[in-house]
């Protein structure tokens, strides 16, 4: 019976795909990512918002060691350094820094894009303190763990804005592959970072909740001269995470906060070509808007900060 089923469902759809990477023992897989954030400020009391750029940029390689069962394999990613330019602003001229990251990375990869399993080879070097928001210690009512709280929000949400945050929602290891065939216009989810959300519940309480990539495929389509398999990733993030404040950190009400609102989104939308053969990523291109914006009960019409985020980013292959 099974093969008169399955010869069934191909003439049904004989377009439908599997799309699964092909990883071969000895190659080494070489990539580049080149990113562009603008950022865009306006404080209390101006009307204008000032303009800054950022760069992130890093090369990277992947070396497939071990080949094992169901198209797994053992791997060992390099990133030896970041190159970061901050542009012009009005208190300085542009200032460009190499980082030497030395990232060393023992993986497990499934053919889906997923890392199954990671050792951390990187050579550990001292901490440092980030200054974070400074601006933030001076908002009425705010401790310093909710201060820290907010910071790394905003963090996270420039990283999303660039696609450079951890391997799981950067770009290197992007997309994500489905685990069944698909045809043109079918979808899939991946977690990539998390938001405070109200829960679906009486008491309405705001806990970190999932953020998931939606995949699409979009069929096969030429680029660069070339016939690839397309697949599109959209994440939309809209939240505001004052309420989560005031449930997790014991304030009687969102006034002993000190805030009114700090609401952010983010619209991220991403094109990768996939290898016809290999399933490889050759390409990706995503592109960001978003932003955040805090308001304290002192100064309940203007915010203290909006900020605007515009982020493209690009991933290539360079030698497979």
């Amino acid at each position: 019976m099974l093969t008169p089923l399955l010869l069934l469902a191909s003439a049904v759809n004989p377009q439908a795909v599997t799309l699964s990477r092909v990883n071969k023992a000895g190659e080494t897989q070489k990539y580049e990512v080149r990113s562009h954030l603008v950022i865009e400020n306006k404080v209390i009391g101006s009307d204008t918002y000032v303009p800054e750029d950022l760069d992130i940029d890093y090369d990277f390689t992947v070396a497939i060691n071990k080949e094992k069962a169901d198209g797994i394999v053992d791997a060992r990613y390099k990133r030896p350094s970041m190159t970061i330019i901050e542009g012009e602003n009005s208190e300085r001229s542009s200032v460009k820094s190499v980082e030497k990251v030395n990232m060393d990375l023992d993986l497990t990869l499934s053919p889906v894009n997923k890392i199954i399993d990671i050792k951390d080879n990187t050579p550990k070097k001292p901490e440092k303190k980030s200054g974070g928001l400074q601006w933030l210690s001076k908002i009425p009512g705010i401790k310093p763990a909710q201060g820290d709280a907010i910071t790394g929000f905003i963090t996270e949400l420039h990283r999303l804005s660039l696609f450079i945050g951890s391997l799981e929602s950067c770009m290197d290891f992007q997309p994500k592959l489905p685990l069944f065939e698909v045809s043109k216009g079918d979808t899939w989810h991946e977690t990539v970072s998390y938001a405070p959300q109200k829960l679906k519940s009486k008491n309405n309480k705001t806990v970190m909740q999932r953020l998931d990539y939606a995949y699409t495929y979009d069929g096969i389509v030429e680029s660069g001269g070339v016939k690839v398999h397309r697949v599109s990733a959209k994440l939309v993030i809209k939240a505001d995470m004052t309420q989560f404040l005031k449930d997790n950190y014991d304030a009687e009400s969102l006034a002993d906060l000190g805030l009114k609102e700090i609401s952010y989104q983010l619209d991220a939308n991403v094109l990768y070509d996939i290898d016809m053969k290999t399933m490889r990523t050759l390409k990706g291109i995503g592109e960001s808007k978003g932003g955040f914006k805090i308001v304290v009960t002192q100064f309940p019409e203007d915010p203290i900060i909006d900020q605007k985020l515009t982020g493209k980013t690009t991933l290539k292959m360079v030698a497979k």
